[in-house]
């Protein structure tokens, strides 16, 4: 039987979950919060932060997995990408991984590589009267964060 080692454990990541049952996989997840929906769907639980790669990477040692994944989980993705080059597991390299992450990087590198993708721009939060705000219309999406698009 394979072992696969999924970050984070919400409720996003149990049809993954069940879906690696379903192909004869042992799943092992990883998440800080105890207490996470997709536990009780796993058969293992070890409880670590998705951010602390050398302690994953101590852990993946240990339990030796044949893979690692993150599903449906972006926090996971860049430590993903990391622990599976310390421990030689195949998996997207760092910087493809902080591209996924990091959304601006995403669409930059669409531009840069003739991919379609949508208009955007960056905003400095941090400034209140920031030129680029105007002729864009603010709109909230989930995850509450200010998104400005074109045509306000």
């Amino acid at each position: 039987m394979k072992k696969l080692m999924v970050l984070g454990a919400t409720a996003a990541q149990i049809p993954f979950i069940q879906k690696a049952h379903e192909l004869d996989c042992y799943v092992i997840v990883i998440d800080y919060n105890n207490e996470a929906p997709a536990i009780e769907y796993a058969d293992e639980y070890i409880e670590c932060s998705l951010l602390d790669t050398e302690k994953l990477t101590t852990i993946c040692e240990g339990v030796m997995p044949d893979g690692i994944t993150c599903g449906a989980c972006d926090v996971g993705v860049r430590t993903a990408a990391v622990v599976c080059k310390k421990v030689n597991l195949p998996f997207m390299d760092e910087e493809t991984a902080n591209n996924v992450k990091d959304k601006f990087s995403m669409i930059e590198t669409f531009r840069k590589n003739g991919v379609e993708h949508p208009e955007y721009m960056l905003v400095n939060k941090n400034e209140k009267d920031n030129k680029q705000k105007k002729n864009t219309e603010k709109r909230f999406y989930p995850g509450d964060r200010e998104v400005y698009v074109p045509g306000g």
